[in-house]
């Protein structure tokens, strides 16, 4: 039997810190337009969130999938409305104002659970996802 041992909570890097709430804020609004689209199937509502040269990675059949954005797209597009879509943001952590990162769970996308990791980076003032590795719990 595999024992399990307690480890002692990691101290914070110094150069990740908590969230401005004016930054919290903005990525949880960009956030929310990638979730606005799901639950509508239009990934014109979500493309302002996404660079342009986003890119989208997660488990295939053969073992990953990892390309341009425009196959979130392409998959929101032809899938339909995601009605029953409930999402939550796990987590946003921030690194020297111009990186981020969000962990959101959503459950019910059209009848599966995923965890969404997204990177974000401040471009020109304007927080954009640069990537998303989703998995499916």
């Amino acid at each position: 039997m595999a024992r399990i041992h307690s480890l002692e909570p990691i101290q914070a890097d110094s150069k990740v810190q908590e969230l401005p709430a004016v930054a919290k804020k903005a990525i949880e609004e960009v956030v929310g337009k990638y979730i606005e689209g799901g639950r509508a199937a239009d990934s014109s509502i979500m493309k302002p969130a996404f660079h342009e040269n986003a890119q989208m990675s997660g488990p295939a059949e053969d073992g990953a999938f990892s390309g341009p954005i425009q196959a979130l797209y392409d998959f929101v597009d032809s899938n339909g409305p995601a009605t029953d879509l409930d999402v939550r943001i796990v987590s946003i952590t921030i690194s020297d104002e111009r990186a981020a990162s969000v962990v959101l769970h959503a459950d019910h996308w059209h009848g599966k659970n995923f965890t969404d990791h997204f990177h974000l980076l401040k471009i020109a003032g304007t927080w954009k996802i640069l990537s998303k590795i989703y998995s499916e719990l």
